[in-house]
């Protein structure tokens, strides 16, 4: 992976083919992300933005042509988070940036790609009918299930888009310090935390969205997601300034996968307990 970052960086040229490459490729989009995220994270977003639109091309081709919105919409994401956290050093602001793209393009995706979407209801309707009839059945008169499924299809592709968005930009970060600032990253996350607005800002969004028309499992998904990751940067960092091992992390990764829901909604109250205390300080 270094020898790639080292490839990407050496010119505008080879940059462009790992982002066209990767876009074209199938399943490999979040690499091509990635290489745009690391030329705006170390050459500015204007050097970003020019190979930006060079991978823009298959992407475009993967949503008129294969009916897949997903590339496209993980490099917009991806640009806009890197270019914020080249420009501000705060992963947070870039984190919300993100957020606010993901949800705003997964609530125009129906009327941008129709087909694709159409398609995606028409599936998850015959699915979901098979797996779950009889609870398909016992929903209220009142309650269209085609408004279900698509409610909650809109939901699953922001949140997923926004995850690989996020990958790609960590990659693409990780790539930056390890070439130029060894151990950046890991520091970075191991201090990452909300700060108390932004946390309680999250918090109330996702209560009252429905309210104003937004999609409430979209904004609950989304808006956790930066919570989420705030929780698990505090159980990194509380255990890196414990001087506690390796054996602990991979202990709390088996709960985790163990134990969901339930632990992700503690690292998410966590999280915002954090956000207003500031845990690791008082270590």
């Amino acid at each position: 992976m270094q020898r790639l970052a080292e490839f990407i960086l050496r010119g505008p040229m080879p940059a462009a083919a790992v982002a066209v490459g990767g876009m074209v490729l199938p399943f490999l989009f979040w690499l091509g992300a990635a290489a745009v995220g690391l030329v705006t994270l170390r050459l500015g977003p204007q050097r970003g933005l020019i190979t930006g639109l060079w991978a823009m091309l298959p992407g475009a081709a993967w949503l008129w042509v294969g009916m897949d919105p997903a590339p496209l919409v993980v490099l917009l994401i991806t640009m806009v988070i890197c270019t914020v956290l080249q420009m501000t050093i705060s992963w947070e602001k870039a984190l919300m940036a993100g957020a606010a793209l993901a949800i705003g393009i997964a609530q125009a995706l129906p009327v941008v790609a129709p087909a694709f979407f159409d398609q995606l209801i028409t599936t998850a309707q015959q699915v979901y009918g098979e797996m779950n009839a009889g609870m398909m059945e016992n929903l209220p008169e009142d309650v269209d299930p085609e408004n279900v499924i698509r409610t909650m299809m809109i939901a699953v592709l922001g949140v997923l888009n926004y995850a690989l968005a996020i990958a790609a930009s960590l990659l693409a970060r990780g790539w930056q310090a390890r070439l130029f600032n060894p151990g950046g990253l890991q520091s970075e996350f191991h201090e990452f935390r909300l700060s108390a607005p932004t946390a309680l800002g999250l918090l109330v969004l996702m209560a009252v969205g429905e309210f104003v028309g937004i999609n409430g499992t979209l904004l609950l998904l989304v808006l956790g997601l930066p919570l989420l990751l705030a929780g698990l940067a505090l159980v990194h960092g509380t255990l890196a300034k414990r001087g506690l091992g390796t054996g602990w992390l991979v202990g709390f990764y088996i709960a985790l996968a163990v134990l969901v829901p339930w632990l992700f909604l503690v690292l998410v109250f966590a999280a915002v307990i954090d956000s207003w205390l500031d845990i690791r300080q008082r270590l």
